[in-house]
């Protein structure tokens, strides 16, 4: 069965082929909050991907263009039709670093603010994984300021990881930085050696002016531990914060 045939019997059944999964991120010191989100892909023959599921494959592929590309559509048009957007300091997208190089990101980006006027480019964060660290210096910090020349904000994500090495992070500016998910679950019984590394990793990011994000953060012991590290933000499990309209 062809991809086409595939998605139509999908939508057929009643089930949604892609739609966008939402983490709001409390942030300590604002009333506002980071809304971190993300596509899931949904299948009658394949069953639920997630991003982090897809992502090794969608970096390298055309396929990787086309759902980046729908991943801003869909977000914009939420932005658009959302009634809470003055309680978000911005949304987050993942996105492959390889979208940095020649300028490809910033182009898309830049078409989606002509399609969808109303959407503040401040309200939008491009999240990119701590891979961005092993491309090549000149060509990411190049896609990266055509980013924040649009006036968007940039994240990075998995920072912790032991793939992702904290030196690096100084070549690049940007405005958030969430966790590994390792960081996250040396956290529940914390060791003093677990929080002596965690402190220092927060004190490198906020040395950089980095605010410092923990996502998927559901007990409450956690929260105490993430704030006597002077941790910036955390999260929880994901839930429509903006509901289905237009999503």
């Amino acid at each position: 069965m062809k991809l086409k045939e595939l998605v139509e019997a999908t939508i057929e059944s009643g089930i949604t082929p892609i739609r966008i999964e939402y983490e709001p991120i409390t942030l300590l010191e604002s009333t506002k909050k980071v809304v971190r989100t993300s596509l899931v892909i949904e299948s009658l023959t394949i069953g639920t991907l997630t991003f982090n599921e897809y992502r090794y494959v969608a970096r390298r592929t055309k396929r990787g263009d086309d759902l980046a590309q729908r991943h801003i559509e869909k977000l914009f048009r939420a932005i658009t039709n959302g009634e809470d957007n003055d309680k978000v300091e911005c949304y987050t997208m993942p996105m492959p670093a390889r979208l940095l190089k020649d300028n490809q990101l910033s182009k898309l980006l830049f078409m989606a603010f002509t399609d969808f006027p109303d959407v503040n480019p401040s309200k939008v964060c491009i999240e990119l994984s701590a891979d961005v660290l092993y491309e090549d210096t000149d060509q990411m910090q190049q896609g990266i300021q055509s980013l924040i020349d649009l006036g968007v904000k940039i994240a990075v994500s998995e920072v912790g990881d032991e793939f992702c090495p904290i030196f690096r992070l100084i070549r690049y500016k940007f405005d958030y930085a969430f966790l590994d998910k390792s960081v996250i679950n040396n956290l529940k019984t914390p060791k003093e050696k677990d929080l002596t590394l965690s402190a220092s990793i927060v004190e490198i990011l906020h040395c950089l002016k980095v605010k410092v994000l923990a996502p998927f953060i559901i007990e409450q012991s956690q929260i105490s531990t993430l704030t006597s590290i002077n941790v910036d933000g955390y999260g929880g499990e994901s839930n429509p914060y903006l509901g289905s309209r237009g999503a």
